[in-house]
């Protein structure tokens, strides 16, 4: 991933419509940080973190995004930030549960049940908290200034690396509990398939910009050399010209960092 959110300053148009429209106290009732309730259940979960009339998702998750929020009659719509401004989801407030409805033409809306909570509480589990491994990422070192610039998130393909996380083993019935997986777009795959993986990621942009793909590995501290070594082996005999890197997590700054990766 670099599931890269969208500026809030990208969103200072629409929000100040929004407030405009909308009386800001309303939204007072569910600004605060928010996780699904099974949160404590060592499996994957997810995040809103609500301020003023923007709402972030999943924070130093996979699906990291910004939007703005409408006040509607006993509702909010939350919109996505570009093009015609589309509705992502809708916000309902039940008691001291937050509700997530995807709108879903046809058929039952797809919701997510939030409760409020005190980030810092729960800041280790934040990372890549709505993927279903865990993955502890290596810390940083501040003194470092070799770090990647990851200006244009398009030609960024992302590989999870990392050991399932309990409460998902039911999701996953073919994979024991201490072995390593490698997730792309929530699906699991084996190392034989990077291959396809570079494949399709090739496949998504212009023929012109292949070359200038990224492949991020976001790997658990505990991943072995040796695998790491194995995984840029394979992704370079698909093709010899692709940059890789790999992440860590920059604890002064709260931020995932990427350091290019050697041809093995």
């Amino acid at each position: 991933m670099i599931a890269k959110a969208v500026r809030f300053a990208a969103l200072i148009g629409l929000t100040l419509v929004f407030i405009a429209c909308s009386e800001k106290d309303n939204l007072k009732s569910i600004a605060g940080f928010w996780v699904t309730s099974d949160y404590k259940n060592n499996k994957q979960f997810y995040t809103l973190c609500i301020t003023d009339s923007v709402v972030e998702t999943n924070k130093y998750g996979i699906d990291n995004y910004e939007y703005a929020i409408m006040q509607m009659e006993d509702y909010f719509d939350v919109h996505h930030p570009f093009d015609s401004w589309p509705l992502a989801f809708q916000l309902f407030l039940k008691g001291d549960t937050l509700v997530q409805a995807y709108p879903n033409e046809g058929g039952e809306s797809r919701k997510r049940f939030y409760v409020r909570t005190d980030s810092i509480g729960i800041k280790k589990d934040l990372l890549f908290c709505d993927s279903p491994l865990s993955i502890q990422l290596p810390e940083a070192d501040h003194r470092s200034n070799d770090w990647l610039s990851m200006e244009r998130p398009s030609l960024v393909s992302n590989l999870y690396i990392g050991y399932l996380k309990k409460g998902n083993l039911q999701d996953f019935p073919g994979m024991e509990p201490d072995s390593l997986g490698i997730l792309v777009e929530d699906v699991l795959i084996n190392l034989s398939d990077i291959d396809l993986f570079i494949i399709r990621s090739m496949d998504t942009v212009d023929e012109s910009e292949r070359e200038k793909i990224i492949i991020a590995l976001a790997a658990d501290k505990a991943t072995s050399r040796v695998t790491i070594e194995e995984i840029v082996r394979t992704v370079h005999l698909c093709n010899p010209n692709l940059i890789m890197c790999r992440a860590y997590f920059d604890v002064t700054i709260g931020k995932i960092r990427y350091k290019a990766l050697s041809k093995s």
